[in-house]
Order: structure tokens, then sequence, then C-alpha cells
């Protein structure tokens, strides 16, 4: 399959060293400004590294954008009408959408995806939504190679696309700063040690809820939390200090965050 990857940041390269296992990326073109993470990636999965975008081969079956969002309007110009082909656009820009895509490239044929960073170990979950001309044979092909790194949903909208993708492809980075503050708890203790045991805490009750599905989560918390108790207090202590309420307010920082990205893009047009 001929393609080009524009953009090879963590993001890129963890989804594309991830599907490197189902998919042939030896007539893959890999280009990136700096151009030494694109050296680096086209060699690892057997690709061809691009020096400059003047060089782009014009016959492309698709184009993976990896880019910054901000960054998205310069680089939208320089491939419009570019391709003698119709290719497919398959983006992981956040804050970015299809409308806007399909403007800025001058292409109906767009496919969003929003992996998150565990896709590099085929244990991720990938957000899609697509155009309308968009083909079902086309959805289905991709969504079948980004099911063997991780779970794929497909969303109704972009508001949901955008809501979800705080939850799973900004979430690693909010379950890392959870264990990161379990670890803190207690300053006098060793942290290195508390990490690797929060860490084996998180494994534990993953596999717990994975073992009874049948069980939500607020009864799997009552089962370990005894009335009066430790885990009680320390609970307790947290619906006082409105924990959930911080949560929700870094939430809508974000959905915000999202809106001024839309915003920065629309202003460099």
């Amino acid at each position: 399959m001929k393609g080009i990857v524009l953009g090879c940041g963590n993001m890129s390269r963890a989804v594309v060293q991830g599907l490197s296992s189902v998919l042939n990326f030896n007539q893959t073109y890999f280009y990136t400004p700096s151009k030494t993470k694109a050296q680096k990636l086209a060699q690892d999965v057997g690709g061809i590294f691009l020096e400059d975008l003047s060089t782009l081969p014009e016959d492309p079956e698709f184009v993976f954008l990896a880019c910054k969002p901000q960054q998205f309007s310069d680089l939208a110009k320089s491939l419009k009408g570019k391709f003698k082909t119709n290719p497919l656009f398959i983006s992981i820009l956040a804050a970015t959408s299809l409308s806007l895509h399909e403007e800025l490239l001058g292409s109906t044929r767009i496919l969003r995806v929003m992996p998150n960073m565990p896709v590099k170990f085929k244990t991720g979950v990938s957000l899609l939504i697509a155009s309308a001309s968009v083909t079902k044979a086309e959805k289905d092909q991709w969504q079948n190679s980004l099911n063997h790194i991780g779970v794929t949903k497909w969303t109704q909208n972009e508001k949901e696309f955008d809501q979800l993708m705080l939850l799973c492809g900004s979430g690693p980075a909010f379950m890392y700063q959870w264990l990161k503050w379990l670890a803190e708890m207690s300053p006098e203790l060793n942290f290195d040690e508390c990490q690797q045991l929060a860490i084996s805490v998180m494994e534990g009750s993953l596999a717990s809820i994975k073992e009874q599905k049948d069980k939500d989560l607020q009864t799997l918390i009552n089962e370990v939390t005894s009335k009066g108790g430790v885990t009680a207090a320390v609970l307790s202590g947290w619906e006082k200090e409105n924990i959930s309420a911080s949560l929700k307010n870094g939430w809508n920082q974000g959905l915000t965050r999202v809106d001024e990205i839309t915003q920065i893009i629309l202003q460099s047009k």
C-alpha cells in the first residue's frame, strides 16, 4: 500500500509501529521538517525517508496526517492539489473537524482517528469518524487494522468524538498522574517503591473489574470499603474536598482548549 506519513512524533510512532505487524510500509514515505524522527521511523518499519515535501509522490493511496494541529493550515496549503490520485486522508489531529479538513485539503475523503499511546503495545483505544464519501470497505479496512493494536469505537458525531478524545486519547496521562499522586501520599516512604506498589494495585484492580463484569464500579468500591473504616475515611475526605468537581473543572478546561485550537487553525487559514 503506497502512502505518506506526515509527522513522526510520539503518537504517530506508536500507531505506525503498532500497525507495522499487520501493514507493510515499504512503499510508505515518512516526512517531518526536522527530518531526524522521520528517518528513524522509516528505518524502523522499512519505509522510505522523504527529505523534502517538494518530492512527495503524486499517487498515494493514503496520507497520514500527524502534525501538530497548529501546523495543519500551512501543511494543508502545501498538499492541496498535489496528488493525481484521490487519497484517503487519515488524520490524528485533535481539535480539527472533518469539515475543516475538507476545506483546507480540498478533499472529502477524511478519516479522523484518535488513538492513545498504549496502541504501541497493542492495548490502545482508537476513536473513529469519517466523511460521508469514505467507503464502507475503506472504513472496515482501517478499523480492522486498528483492531490489531487495541479496541476501536466509531463515534456518532464530532461532539462525541471530542468528549471521548479526553477520556481515551488523554486518559493514559490521567491514569499516570493518579498513580503518581498515590505514590506521593506518604512523603516519608520511598517513592519508587510506592510507585511500583501503586502500579501493582492498579493492575490488580483492573483484573478484578475484568473478572467481575456483572458488578458496576460503585459495587466494587463498596466491597472494599468498610463502614467507619480507613478506606471510608479517605473517600470521605476526598468527597469533602470535592475532588470530583476539580476533575470536572479540568475536563471542561480540556474542552475549552479544543475550541481554542480550532480557532487558531481557522485564523491561520
